[in-house]
């Protein structure tokens, strides 16, 4: 629970900065086996409400050679709501090429206003949501309300907190492409990480073959 306080007391834009080193320190090997590997990255409400963001992100692409595809810039509801400037600053890194996803969505008090209002890429379902499908939860019909408005406004979708096989089956059968979860790995090094990779690249190789 660091991150609320560093928010508080100002440092959170140290913390993002040191994010992006490392995750220019590492994508090259993932861009290597993989060069369409995209990243998603989280930021700061701090860092939405300031320009040097996208110096930060043209350094980024400088130091690390990725393209502005390989990177996806996550931020929460509460994030973007913050006033003129945060919308000019995203529509700013979207002209360049990154995309945009508002992270744990649904759990916020006015996300139809801001859905309606920003240009985004992609809504991230929060994992309170999911794990209430297929159960007799009070809120169980609620991830289907937000699939139903992300197709509406044509973004992409990703289900977070996926910890069980017919949650998968829900999401897919109903347009979620994408998703992350227990249910297809958890955390993990940076080396079984780029196995995984190389062994989804060779089968992607056999399946052209």
């Amino acid at each position: 629970y660091f991150i609320p306080q560093a928010e508080q007391c100002g440092m959170i834009q140290l913390i993002t900065e040191q994010v992006l080193a490392m995750v220019a320190r590492d994508l090259p090997q993932f861009l290597k086996m993989d060069p369409e590997f995209c990243v998603a990255v989280n930021f700061s409400a701090a860092d939405l409400c300031d320009n040097r963001t996208i110096d930060a992100m043209d350094q980024f692409l400088r130091v690390s050679g990725a393209r502005p595809e390989n990177v996806e810039i996550e931020a929460t509801e509460r994030a973007f709501l913050q006033g003129p400037e945060t919308a000019e600053l995203i529509d700013a890194l979207r002209a360049k090429g990154f995309s945009v996803a508002i992270d744990d969505f649904g759990t916020g008090y006015s996300s139809l206003s801001c859905l309606q209002s920003l240009s985004l890429d992609t809504l991230k379902i929060d994992r309170a949501f999911v794990e209430t499908i297929n159960t007799d939860g009070a809120t169980s019909q609620v991830v289907l309300h937000i699939i139903e408005m992300a197709h509406s406004l044509h973004l992409e979708m990703v289900a977070e907190g996926v910890e069980t096989e017919p949650q998968a089956h829900y999401l897919m059968k109903r347009g979620v492409r994408y998703a992350q979860g227990w249910h297809f790995g958890r955390p993990m090094d940076i080396s079984p990480l780029c196995e995984q990779i190389r062994v989804h690249a060779a089968y992607e190789e056999v399946v052209r073959v």
